[in-house]
């Protein structure tokens, strides 16, 4: 019974990650939009990335606390970490360079207290 319990935690957990990205997608797709019909800067960039990022995880974290229906900061904390390392490792196939510095750290830490918050907050809709 409890390896039944995990495994559907198992498929919560994915299916919040791909909501994340899902959420992702669309937000930055949203995003160009707006770079190419509007006056918005390249240079604001960075920052609509990062809200873009907290927004994905703290919507699929609480979408994931709400069905998982327990420990919601530990499994949204879990999410947030998730996401960035894949979000980490893509920007790593794609551009060939990661440099661990002070703002890599800052976003994971940001990651994961945001999808600390989104589980605590699905936890109490549910």
């Amino acid at each position: 019974m409890e390896i039944l319990k995990n495994k559907i935690k198992l498929v919560y957990w994915l299916k919040g990650l791909v909501l994340a990205f899902a959420i992702t997608f669309i937000l930055i797709f949203i995003i160009s939009l707006f770079l190419r019909f509007t006056s918005l800067r390249e240079g604001k960039l960075p920052l609509l990335n990062s809200i873009v990022m907290l927004l994905s995880i703290v919507i699929a974290s609480i979408y994931l606390a709400i069905k998982v229906k327990e420990k919601g900061w530990i499994n949204g904390a879990m999410l947030g970490l998730g996401y960035y390392l894949i979000i980490t490792l893509l920007n790593f196939l794609v551009m060939r360079s990661v440099s661990l510095d002070l703002i890599i750290g800052a976003k994971l830490f940001m990651a994961i207290i945001t999808g600390s918050i989104g589980g605590m907050i699905g936890i109490n809709l549910t």
